[in-house]
């Protein structure tokens, strides 16, 4: 009877572990899948740090979405970026 329950604590434990490791490995796995995603929009310009927002036609130092304070070297990129920017050719066919 000793041996039984030796083993049933140690399936409670690992259920225990199981559980209890669950959500972090759900937040570990959608914080790699948010990033992904933000990934994507950073090839398009810059982007906001925290919430991935595209920075284009920013007026202000902080992000229109988050709130969060660009830094000074994002803003630089961004208007070396669109002071580079070729012009679009009118009569080309969209």
């Amino acid at each position: 009877m000793a041996d039984a329950d030796h083993w049933m604590r140690i399936l409670y434990g690992f259920g225990a572990f199981v559980l209890a490791a669950s959500p972090i490995l759900a937040m570990v796995i959608l914080s790699r899948w948010q990033k992904s995603r933000l990934d994507r929009y950073s090839d398009l310009g810059p982007t906001c740090d925290r919430c991935g927002y595209l920075l284009i036609g920013l007026n202000d130092s902080r992000c229109p979405e988050c709130g969060t304070t660009i830094a000074r070297e994002t803003i630089e990129e961004l208007e070396r970026s669109i002071s580079t920017r070729p012009a679009e050719d009118p009569g080309r066919d969209a």
